[in-house]
């Protein structure tokens, strides 16, 4: 397929900025792109990754098909055609990115689709369809990492969520159906921690979480953490040596730490707030943690924390009808002179907006050659 570029739109302007005090600190969120990229159909942001110093965000677009879009921190443009397809039923079909990982040098992309799954890679200059041998009664690509010099994928189908391993020649399923569960219908979340994969699944009987070493697969939790409302494991992230997992549950996400020993429940139902029912994205940005939620009655919510204290950092719903913040990375670039700098950005859902937290953090000392 040839490279596409069909749509630009220069961003120079603030769209808009929030301030929000907490004690002294003062929170600044930059909204960085057009409400929906300009198109209606796009509803939210799907997924996002860092490529070769570039932001790209996938969207959910069932009208029309996905869009990825990328982003040089001028101007956004898309680069693949709608749902990577020029047929457009077939490209409608593609109605989200749903994962996107970095492996050996290009960009991955895991598609919902009701028809079958779909894989694409992207080297900058073309967008490849990846055989991989995931038979169509799977419906999405619904969680991606790099571990062991390989990319794994999970899945979403009724019959039980698959994890596939490609070595950069070949395919292959390294799990049971639904490690043994069908009612473990998709792999939602992945993070590599202590030498290990972890994979969190979407349970209507209790989320699991399983742990991948040596070939071989263990069970770290079940039924929920003991509570079946805790549906889904919805994000993680490793912070200050401990791994950290959100949930999804009615009754109010949940935010659980663990050791490489025991769990602890951090934070209790909705984070402080019933409303947020899904701890969608983690990030770990300027030695905290964040954390980005689904709450469909007041807004999204972003909460940091710094290994002592959780404090919201923005307005509910950025001031908008933002209900989820869906995606959340972080950004190294380099300007003149070997300085880098580091931000913050997130994607929500209903208008597919991105959201730069703050001004840019300096990290890179070019006397010293460290980090700081």
């Amino acid at each position: 397929m040839k490279k596409v570029m069909k749509k630009v739109i220069v961003w120079t302007s603030l769209l808009a900025v929030l301030t929000v005090g907490f004690a002294a600190a003062q929170i600044t969120w930059t909204k960085v792109n057009e409400d929906f990229f300009g198109d209606p159909g796009n509803t939210g942001i799907s997924s996002m990754a860092v490529y070769e110093g570039r932001l790209y965000a996938g969207t959910y677009n069932s009208e029309t098909g996905t869009e990825i879009w990328r982003y040089n921190r001028r101007s956004w443009t898309q680069v693949n055609e709608d749902g990577f397809k020029e047929d457009p039923a077939a490209a409608k079909s593609n109605w989200c990115s749903l994962s996107m990982a970095v492996y050996n040098g290009c960009l991955y992309v895991g598609t919902g689709n009701h028809n079958g799954t779909e894989l694409w890679r992207y080297d900058r200059t073309e967008w490849v369809y990846v055989e991989t041998g995931i038979e169509e009664e799977n419906k999405e690509i619904s969680s991606m990492a790099v571990y062991d010099g390989c990319l794994y994928v999970g899945t979403g189908i009724s019959e039980g969520t698959e994890i596939w391993r490609y070595d950069g020649t070949e395919w292959v399923q390294v799990n049971e159906d639904g490690f043994g569960d069908v009612n473990n219908s998709a792999s939602s979340s992945m993070a590599v921690y202590n030498g290990c994969l972890y994979v969190g699944t979407f349970n209507y009987n209790g989320a699991e979480i399983w742990r991948y070493n040596a070939g071989v697969w263990t069970p770290v939790v079940s039924l929920g953490f003991g509570y079946t409302d805790n549906r889904g494991i919805s994000s993680m992230a490793v912070y200050k040596g401990c791994l950290y997992v959100g949930t999804y549950s009615e009754r109010g996400a949940e935010i659980w730490k663990y050791n490489g020993e025991y769990w602890e429940w951090e934070i209790k139902e909705g984070i402080g707030n019933g409303c947020n029912e899904v701890s969608s994205s983690m990030a770990v940005y300027d030695g905290c943690l964040y954390v980005g939620t689904w709450n469909s009655m007041t807004g999204t919510e972003i909460l940091r924390y710094d290994g002592t204290m959780w404090v919201q950092v923005n307005e509910d719903g950025f001031g908008e009808d933002v209900l989820s913040c869906s995606s959340m990375v972080v950004l190294d670039y380099y300007e003149r002179f070997g300085f880098a700098y580091r931000e913050l950005y997130v994607g929500t859902t209903i208008e597919a907006t991105v959201w730069v937290m703050g001004s840019p953090r300096r990290f890179w000392d070019p006397d010293g050659g460290r980090w700081f």
